[in-house]
């Protein structure tokens, strides 16, 4: 993570007010921190004081300061005088201000931000797409199994200009989740694995969740799906969406950016898995080796 941002700027995208008493030139943002526990460098970095169930980031704040952090995100007053050559960032809520920070880096960015939602299989998916199409394209994917609210923030600011195509996870839990996802990421593509009844208990309905989880898409141009749940689509609302279902055989070879015919339909198998992809290991072909039509239209999203 190199953000690069002046205190100014990083002030302005996490729509925070600056607070400071020391009159010394404040430190370019580099990098962001939210565990005073993982300081690797605090030079250039920016601490945000989250507050979660069960712990209060604002009682790590000292914890951060003495190891050398000089900036801070905070939903709370503080005392100035006891940080006399800190720089702090008021916001009404540090998770909200990280997602804004993340957005605005996002934007940054003009290449394909693939977004991968669905009740099982985000991981797996999104670590299949990587390793085939790795040696043909520069990608940057979430860590791990970063989908949730702070975890997809974390995955955007690790964007970089070194990259063709983004593969980020997005997941839920509770209603109303999806949409703080959808403005931080703006995909330019979606993939929906699976819809199932994880995290029900939840929401109203099944029709609820799965409303929820399809609301990810509501700007995004193409979405690949699953089987199983082409019929939603009827009901998504989401009409401008063009949604490819992974059984449309012809509707996937016609995304996949293959220059010949062969090659195309050599990505394809109906045996190999339940999205009915393989990938072929290089041969004779000169693109036998290639991306998954699941992560589709790579150079057309």
């Amino acid at each position: 993570m190199k953000l690069g941002l002046t205190y100014q700027q990083f002030c302005t995208n996490c729509g925070g007010e600056p607070l400071h008493l020391t009159d010394k030139k404040a430190p370019v943002i580099d990098r962001i921190i939210y565990d005073s526990r993982r300081v690797v460098e605090a030079k250039n970095t920016a601490f945000f004081a989250l507050n979660g169930t069960f712990r209060d980031g604002h009682q790590f704040i000292d914890s951060a300061y003495d190891q050398g952090i000089r900036v801070f995100v905070v939903s709370q007053k503080m005392d100035l005088k006891y940080y006399p050559d800190a720089f702090f960032v008021k916001v009404g809520d540090a998770l909200q201000a990280l997602q804004k920070l993340a957005n605005a880096h996002r934007k940054k960015f003009n290449y394909p931000i693939i977004a991968i939602t669905g009740s099982t299989g985000k991981t797996t998916v999104k670590e299949w797409i990587y390793h085939l199409i790795k040696n043909e394209k520069r990608v940057i994917r979430s860590p791990k199994s970063f989908n949730s609210q702070l975890g997809v923030a974390l995955s955007l600011l690790e964007l970089t200009n070194d990259c063709d195509i983004a593969l980020i996870e997005a997941g839920i839990s509770e209603p109303n989740e999806m949409e703080a996802l959808r403005n931080m990421i703006e995909p330019n593509m979606g993939i929906l694995t699976y819809l199932g009844r994880a995290h029900v208990e939840n929401f109203s309905s099944v029709v609820q969740l799965h409303q929820e989880k399809w609301s990810l898409f509501d700007q995004t141009g193409k979405v690949i799906v699953g089987p199983g749940i082409v019929n939603l689509t009827k009901n998504s609302g989401n009409e401008h969406v063009k949604v490819i279902p992974s059984s449309h055989r012809e509707d996937l070879l016609s995304l996949a950016p293959f220059k010949d015919g062969l090659s195309k339909k050599q990505c394809f198998s109906s045996h190999s898995s339940r999205f009915g992809i393989r990938n072929f290991r290089k041969s004779n072909q000169t693109t036998t080796t290639n991306p998954t039509c699941l992560g589709a239209s790579l150079g057309n999203v």
